[in-house]
């Protein structure tokens, strides 16, 4: 049964006992015992229904809710590293002490005003610091409703505090998409510095490839004859291995010129690439060759492929900032310049549907390249 009890400041609290026996109090105090009451019948019968949530397990401070969360969760490596990054850097300092059934939908808006006003890491000296993209906290904001939801089919919390949060809406303005003479300029440059960065940018630009996708190309998945490359193999930096799929889990087919092709020819013929020894999912032992490769047939390692090339080839070409990432929107831009619908780039760029990325519209809904180019100073990479 449920009572109300007097407390000393002259108001009343809902007091109930749960299906074990232990004395519940309902949250909040009330100016009459009958209201305080009806509460705490409320609370009792919610209780004893199935399905229930578990009251203990509402107590939990989110933190360690987290960490049991992350332990049963099953992603992609570079996914629960996203994932972790966002949490460590941006969740669990806010939200690490506070009890599951304490957080409430205000404040979850008020915290995403904080994220708006946070400073983003990686300013360089002398540069004016950078706020959070509106991306990155729709990220952080997204990744943290994820594990209230969690915590609901835990029957942990009845409904996610975080659901009816309105993030954000991210438009093109923050993309850059080069122009043809751009990237001719970016190859000609490129061309003196390296011939493999030089190919690199033909195909990433020709085809549109993620950066994995490049790194883990198998020269096998070129076909020079029939025009088109097969994205299959992806290098996956974060668990250190090339895994037998692209983002989406959809291998697709993006068709390439025959310059392109004549290029790709051209470059084996003088390279002969080597083995690849990059660790393969599931084992076996690889007895393909990667394209695009170190010179001990490991994939291209990103970071060392930006420091030693790509960043200073950009700034002599007049493109200081641009980042391998513009390739695709570069590649984006110009099929839709060409008249391509917006399905069929989707499905090219391997997204799984037409609205899976921003990108493929400029600012204000119109189609990418009427008008619309330089949306954003050039230096940030982007999903």
């Amino acid at each position: 049964m449920a009572w109300s009890e007097k407390r000393p400041n002259g108001r009343y609290r809902g007091a109930y006992r749960d299906r074990g026996g232990t004395i519940r109090y309902v949250r909040g105090t009330f100016s009459q015992p009958a209201e305080a009451k009806r509460e705490a019948h409320e609370a009792e019968n919610s209780q004893r229904r199935p399905g229930a949530i578990n009251l203990d397990g509402a107590r939990m401070p989110w933190g360690s809710w987290v960490d049991q969360w992350l332990g049963d969760w099953t992603a992609e490596p570079s996914t629960r590293a996203r994932a972790v990054s966002c949490i460590e850097q941006h969740i669990r300092p806010h939200w690490g002490a506070v009890p599951l059934d304490e957080i409430e939908s205000d404040a979850i808006k008020s915290w995403v005003k904080l994220l708006r006003k946070t400073q983003a890491k990686g300013t360089k000296k002398g540069e004016e610091p950078k706020l959070l993209a509106p991306r990155t906290i729709n990220k952080i904001v997204t990744t943290f409703g994820t594990t209230l939801r969690g915590a609901v089919d835990r029957r942990l919390l009845a409904v996610s505090p975080s659901a009816g949060i309105k993030l954000e809406t991210v438009t093109a303005d923050d993309e850059y998409f080069m122009t043809r003479a751009e990237v001719a300029r970016f190859r000609e440059v490129a061309a003196e510095d390296s011939e493999q960065i030089d190919l690199l940018i033909d195909i990433g630009t020709e085809t549109g490839l993620r950066w994995g996708e490049l790194a883990g190309l198998h020269l096998e998945r070129v076909d020079t004859k029939r025009l088109v490359i097969q994205v299959q193999e992806v290098w996956d930096k974060h668990s250190n291995e090339i895994k037998p799929y692209p983002k989406g889990r959809r291998r697709r087919g993006v068709p390439i010129t025959r310059r392109l092709a004549g290029r790709i020819d051209d470059y084996v013929e003088r390279n002969q690439p080597k083995r690849c020894r990059a660790r393969h999912r599931g084992g076996g032992r690889c007895t393909g060759a990667l394209l695009l490769a170190s010179k001990v047939g490991t994939p291209l390692n990103y970071g060392n492929v930006r420091r030693r090339h790509w960043d200073s080839v950009a700034e002599r070409a007049g493109l200081a900032g641009v980042t391998p990432h513009d390739m695709r929107h570069a590649y984006a831009s110009w099929l839709i310049q060409d008249g391509a619908g917006v399905e069929m780039v989707s499905a090219l760029l391997g997204h799984k549907s037409w609205t899976d990325h921003h990108a493929l519209r400029a600012p204000g809904g119109c189609p990418l390249g009427t008008g619309a180019r330089h949306h954003r100073r050039p230096g940030t990479d982007s999903g």
